[in-house]
């Protein structure tokens, strides 16, 4: 997890199967829009047992999250639903499950940081995105 704490700047125009994930989901089409646009920093730092994450969103307001692995918590998604989200630890990687049971939904999104560089894959079933962020 300690790879992970630092600030992360997607790097949009390498995202991969933003469309078909955002469908799988069942997200309707302007919901969709805002996803395609989304350009964000995510800054997680620790003290204790305990994990803050501040997600500044161009245009939006910051999302900030206290959190401890393996506990779920209520996460604020840009369509406005709050999936419980779960961040445990396997290996290497983070992997950050989230159940949205109002729509019995659920996805993963596995991150793997090498260097400065992290990987972000988010799977739906069979389908998956995946997003480059950088360190800054």
């Amino acid at each position: 997890m300690d790879a992970q704490l630092g600030k992360w700047k997607v790097v949009k125009e390498e995202t991969t199967g933003l469309d078909e994930f955002l469908t799988k989901l069942g997200l309707p089409k302007e919901a969709q829009a805002a996803y395609k646009d989304l350009d964000y920093t995510i800054e997680t730092s620790k003290d204790g047992d305990s994990f803050k994450s501040v997600v500044n969103i161009t245009g939006r307001d910051p999302l900030v999250y206290t959190w401890k692995l393996g506990e779920a918590f209520e996460y604020q998604s840009l369509d406005g639903t709050k999936p419980m989200l779960t961040v445990t630890e396997e290996g290497d990687t983070v992997v950050e499950s989230y159940t949205l049971e109002k729509f019995n939904r659920q996805w993963k999104c596995v991150r793997k940081v090498d260097g400065d560089a992290m990987t972000a894959t988010t799977s739906c079933e069979d389908v998956s995105m995946v997003q480059k962020l950088k360190r800054v």
